[in-house]
């Protein structure tokens, strides 16, 4: 098991990530961060990390990503890097509009209200606007909610 932090002197967690995907040794890894973003938080669970936590850690939430990793580490078919489905974040997710949903893939992928509305061709307002609804209907209290929200469940997000 590596308990890996985002931000490294040199290579980066992730980086350190990818060049352990080349070794013959693949440890179960927790990556910590203080500074995350859903890219990065995206990218470190694609590449099968166990899950990501932010700075400060508390003690249950490490003790349970530990536990996790040692699963993962004695039957990896058993454990997936995944956090189990969340039904009711499934059932929420079912309730937005297509453009609702358009906004927020682009949302969780770090885009700003301009760069959405230049991506999908409306205005900045009607961002905000769906923006909103999303939040609303995924009953998420701020964007970073929502993130961590989508991100925790990440098993039932695209």
């Amino acid at each position: 098991m590596l308990l890996l932090d985002v931000r490294l002197d040199g290579l980066s967690g992730l980086q350190v990530h990818h060049c352990l995907l080349e070794s013959p040794v693949q440890p179960a890894i927790i990556y910590i961060t203080g500074c995350g973003n859903v890219p990065m938080a995206v990218e470190a669970m694609s590449l099968g990390a166990v899950t990501v936590i932010e700075k400060p850690l508390g003690e249950c939430t490490l003790q349970t990503a530990i536990q996790r990793a040692v699963e993962a580490r004695a039957d990896p078919s058993r454990v997936s890097s995944l956090p189990p489905p969340d039904r009711e974040l499934a059932r929420r997710l079912a309730l937005l509009t297509p453009r609702e949903r358009d906004v927020l893939d682009r949302v969780v992928d770090g885009l700003l209200s301009k760069q959405i509305a230049e991506e999908l061709g409306i205005s900045i307002k009607t961002v905000e606007l769906h923006r909103s609804r999303v939040l609303q209907k995924l009953n998420a209290a701020s964007t970073a909610a929502l993130i961590r929200m989508i991100v925790s469940g990440m098993a039932e997000w695209r």
